[in-house]
């Protein structure tokens, strides 16, 4: 198509935009513009179902609620454009430069439809993998199932937009906003959430490999069957959400509990004691649980809910602990040496010496202190918590 009838085209929409009894809207369904210069154009509501468009340049265009199914906008440049409420469904954007892109309420989940008899138009998985959507806007956006396999939104913001069962591998979301996002079964291995904002996103069943969420906001976060074991949870924030259950735990890890569960039962005849040293157990939910005699020095319990859980004499020596909820638990002799501990909930626990018994139950004078010597304590309400019978040489408290 001419670039004079582009531009007469375009004319005669902006008169159909204003009601201009004389003007039409623009209609260029499967029309073939790739590398066209729409830049700063004024397209609302215009009509491009399976156009092609490949390295055609949309930047700071006004595209609102323009339909794009189908089209293919490979390595176009739309940085700044206004795509608010548009359709993009079926769309192959693979490489196109979205950044500060408005998209909020925009349609981009796959999708086909018959075009001209016969023919079809669109992709049953949209593909906006290698894109940049840097401090875009895509408030709301619906983009389940959809392809972002290495693609950039640093500090863009998601907040309510759909993600569920999106192929995000390989996606930096940094400093991102997903706050109420749902990213239910998507796929996660390699993606990065540096410092961003998950405030009540929902996580349920997503597939986790090397994901950093190192400074992410986690506040009301659904992580329900997460295996965060291979996550980076540096300086994460506190989660008060639904933590990790046990039956989504790595194999080894739940084999692990299984046996100790047995090794307690029967007085150590049968199973084993859990040994798990230095495991990632962030945020998993333990709450209620006998862990009692455990060993878990060094292991990562960041946000954990160990809430009315039995810790007696469990070394959890060195551990991280920070934002774990521990109300109500029972550490009685329990090693928490230089364990870190900084605004844990420790409401209502019990830290008092534990009596020691011989093999046949008789007492045997002795008792285990629970050990605090150099943990970290800081931020931790203790008032009303007995410490008398606890060793806190070195402690951090305040």
């Amino acid at each position: 198509m001419a670039a004079e009838a582009i531009a007469q085209a375009l004319e005669l929409h902006a008169k159909w935009l204003r009601e201009d009894p004389s003007g039409r809207k623009i209609d260029l369904a499967q029309a073939d513009l790739a590398g066209f210069n729409f830049s700063k154009a004024d397209l609302r509501k215009a009509r491009m179902v399976g156009a092609k468009l490949s390295r055609s340049n949309f930047q700071n265009s006004k595209l609102m609620e323009a339909d794009f199914f189908g089209a293919d906008l490979t390595g176009s440049n739309l940085a700044g454009a206004d795509l608010s409420g548009s359709i993009l469904r079926g769309v192959g954007l693979r490489g196109a430069n979205l950044n500060n892109v408005n998209l909020d309420g925009a349609d981009l989940r796959g999708g086909t439809i018959m075009f001209g008899g016969e023919s079809s138009v669109g992709r049953k998985v949209s593909d906006l993998s290698e894109c940049t959507f840097n401090f875009a806007s895509l408030a709301r956006a619906q983009m389940g199932g959809a392809n972002l396999q290495g693609s950039s939104m640093i500090g863009a913001n998601l907040k309510g937009a759909l993600l569920s069962g999106a192929d995000l591998t390989g996606t930096n979301l940094s400093e991102a906003n997903l706050e109420d996002a749902n990213l239910s079964s998507a796929r996660l291995t390699g993606a990065r959430f540096i410092g961003a904002n998950l405030g009540r996103a929902n996580f349920s069943r997503a597939v986790t490999g090397q994901t950093d969420f190192g400074g992410a906001a986690l506040e009301g976060t659904n992580l329900q069957g997460v295996d965060l074991s291979q996550c980076n949870l540096t300086d994460t924030h506190l989660v008060t959400g639904k933590g990790v259950g046990m039956d989504n735990l790595p194999p080894n890890v739940k084999r692990a509990f299984g046996d100790h569960v047995l090794w307690i039962e029967t007085n150590g005849r049968e199973g084993e004691r859990c040994v798990l040293i230095g495991a990632n157990l962030s945020f998993i939910d333990l709450g209620g649980r006998n862990l009692s005699g455990m060993i878990l020095r060094e292991a990562k319990l960041t946000g954990a809910n160990l809430a009315k859980a039995l810790l007696v004499l469990t070394d959890l020596s060195n551990a991280s602990l920070d934002g774990a909820r521990l109300g109500g638990a029972v550490l009685m002799g329990t090693n928490l040496k230089n364990a870190k501990l900084a605004r844990a909930d420790l409401r209502g626990a019990v830290l008092k010496p534990m009596q020691m018994s011989a093999k046949d139950g008789k007492a045997t004078g002795n008792s285990q202190k629970t050990n605090l010597d150099g943990a970290d304590l800081t931020g931790v309400d203790l008032t009303g918590i007995d410490l008398s019978g606890c060793s806190m040489v070195g402690a951090k408290v305040g």
